[in-house]
């Protein structure tokens, strides 16, 4: 076992004149400490999962991409639109936020109104485009912490309950599919405050609902949609959110190479994102004559709390028992 230079000068310092007995002490301390400080790069955590520039925008697309708001669409938040896309504008649709355009836009105004409260701007999307490239595959690429049986959500009539184990991290789990039919699906912060929940789903995502059923994607014990982020990975199926107006849904929808589909009347708290992964473009956000509300509320990365290193700690104790051992050997005056 090889010693830190902090444990090496620890042990020299205290041990100088000291008994044998202290001596052993002291030699124990010096190798604890050598092991907290060996052990700095195996406790270190990754940084957080970020959707950077890309939060800013209720809805995003990508480059080339289409966004088809198609009568009863409500959002709450900012649009953005990447370079060389195409909007599709029919029956009477609602955005309390601005509109930013990258170049090369064409739209289409097909019937009815769509209301703006906010200003059309030309802009690059590069940037926000990237940020949530990003955060897709550093998302992606995190282990998962939790598990369900069978490595799937597939609920019917039913509802399940995910808990976070930690706020020191994301909480990940990595699962084939996701559906949500007259259903519950509830996240809980569990005692952890601030804590994340990263889904990856590689497989289907559909949440429905019919009759009087409803679907809920929810939180529980502080848990929102600022702390949920829905990351739908690879480019097969469209990502489906539909039913009747009693679904509500929480969480940030990440869809980088796939379409997204929402209908029905029902809500979302949080951001719709999809095609920036897609390069040749084709991607759509696609609302339904039936209607949607999005609250737009961007996924919040976790806090990195910092704590002391082990090895500081250790050589605060290293050092406590060195001078604890110099004032018992210093002579009593006479």
């Amino acid at each position: 076992m090889m010693l830190t230079l902090e444990s090496q000068f620890a042990a020299r310092s205290a041990t100088a004149g000291a008994s044998p007995i202290a001596r052993g002490f002291i030699a124990a301390a010096a190798a604890v400490l050598g092991l907290f400080g060996s052990a700095r790069e195996a406790t270190a955590i990754s940084a957080p999962i970020t959707l950077g520039t890309a939060s800013n925008y209720g809805v995003l697309t990508g480059d080339g991409d289409t966004l088809t708001l198609g009568g009863g669409f409500n959002l709450s938040g900012n649009v953005g639109i990447g370079k060389n896309s195409t909007v599709n504008l029919d029956g009477n649709n609602a955005i309390a936020g601005n509109t930013y355009e990258d170049s090369g836009i064409t739209t289409n105004y097909n019937g009815g109104m769509t209301w703006l409260s906010g200003t059309i701007y030309t802009q690059s999307m590069a940037i926000a485009i990237a940020d949530a490239s990003a955060a897709a595959t550093n998302a992606a690429a995190l282990a998962a912490n939790l598990s369900v049986t069978g490595n799937t959500i597939n609920l019917s009539s039913s509802s399940i309950t995910i808990k976070a184990l930690t706020n020191l991290s994301e909480n990940v789990l990595n699962i084939s599919a996701l559906s949500v039919a007259n259903s519950t699906l509830t996240f809980d912060d569990n005692g952890f405050t601030g804590a994340k929940f990263i889904i990856n789903v590689t497989g289907a995502f559909t949440v429905s609902s019919s009759g009087t059923g409803k679907s809920i994607i929810k939180g529980i014990n502080g848990a929102s949609g600022a702390d949920i982020l829905f990351n739908i990975e690879g480019s097969s199926g469209t990502v489906s959110i539909t039913g009747n107006s009693t679904n509500q849904i929480i969480g940030t929808l990440l869809s980088p190479a796939r379409s997204v589909t929402v209908g029905g009347g029902g809500s979302l708290a949080g951001n719709i994102i999809a095609g920036v992964k897609n390069i040749s473009g084709g991607s759509t956000i696609s609302d339904q004559s039936t209607g949607f509300n999005v609250n737009a509320l961007a996924y919040v990365p976790r806090s990195v709390v910092k704590t002391p290193e082990p090895s500081s700690i250790a050589l605060f104790g290293a050092g406590g028992l060195a001078l604890l051992v110099v004032r018992r050997r210093r002579p009593t005056s006479r």
